[in-house]
Formats: structure tokens, C-alpha cells, sequence
């Protein structure tokens, strides 16, 4: 089964409606077990509304994403380096997508 939904809405009524952002987003370097975070602006998410995010610099499984809606319109979306190194992902495009309930 495939399930075709279109960008940033539920044109066909199969699924929650979701929003879609992304943008340029360049990344520090940082050390392991270390956290950064950055924001981007969602229109219409709303504070509770699940989160998927990814970033395309993130080349290793060992770095987790999370992302939550922090006020209304905006995402942070946090990273968490588990490589046991320090780790330097630099620019790249940051993607999120917000479900609606």
C-alpha cells in the first residue's frame, strides 16, 4: 500500500495534515555528548504538534535529531552528538515536517 499525500496539506484525506519548512542551516562543530540546537519557522505549527526533522550535513547514525514545536510558528530542532568524538557536520539543508492533529 502507498500513501500519496501532497506537500504541506491533506489533499486526499489519508492521513494527518502536515506542514512542511526547510532552510540553509550551518552546524558548529561540537564535542561528544554535547547538544546544539537551532530554530526554524514553521507557519501555522502549533506548540504540541509532533515533529520529524532532519538535517543533510548528518552523515552518522550516532548524531539523534529532535525536534519540537518551542512557540507557535517556530521548531527547534536539537542535536545530539553520540559518536565519541567531536563531530563537525557544517552547512547543509535543514527539513522539518509538522503534523497536525
Amino acid at each position: 500500500n502507498r500513501l500519496i499525500m501532497a506537500t504541506s496539506s491533506n489533499q486526499y484525506g489519508l492521513g494527518p495534515a502536515y506542514l512542511t519548512a526547510s532552510g540553509s542551516a550551518v552546524l558548529p562543530a561540537f564535542n561528544s555528548a554535547a547538544t546544539i540546537a537551532t530554530t526554524i519557522a514553521v507557519t501555522g505549527a502549533a506548540v504540541g504538534d509532533p515533529v520529524v526533522a532532519g538535517h543533510s550535513a548528518i552523515t552518522v547514525a550516532s548524531v539523534l535529531i529532535s525536534g519540537y514545536v518551542s512557540t507557535a510558528g517556530t521548531v527547534t530542532v536539537s542535536f545530539y552528538n553520540g559518536t565519541g568524538a567531536v563531530y563537525n557536520p557544517g552547512s547543509g539543508t535543514l527539513r522539518v515536517m509538522v503534523l497536525q492533529a
